[in-house]
């Protein structure tokens, strides 16, 4: 389990960042993470795609936000695509498998 903090960082920082360090988010352009510190990441294997885009089409900007006490569990690679915007409510908890 890994606990979270309230982030929300360009792209390309958070990869490099990130990355060196195994995370399990990988975020592409446009796309935004907002994590309470109270926010917990549970990964069980994969990983989770944030703001993937189609071939031949521009990036959107995506979000994807855990609130206070909020939890996200991943059992697989899962990909979110561009535009989306993803919110757990405080309290809540969301899986991913694969997808």
């Amino acid at each position: 389990m890994i606990a979270m903090r309230k982030l929300s960082i360009p792209t390309i920082g958070a990869n490099a960042r990130f990355r060196q360090a195994d995370w399990p988010i990988l975020l592409y352009p446009k796309a935004y993470l907002l994590a309470h510190p109270s926010a917990k990441l549970v990964v069980e294997g994969g990983m989770l795609h944030l703001g993937y885009h189609w071939e031949m089409d521009r990036p959107r900007q995506s979000e994807f936000i855990l609130r206070q006490g909020s939890s996200l569990r991943l059992t697989g690679t899962f990909k979110v695509y561009s535009g989306a915007l993803i919110s757990v409510n405080a309290g809540a908890q969301l899986s991913f498998g694969s997808g």
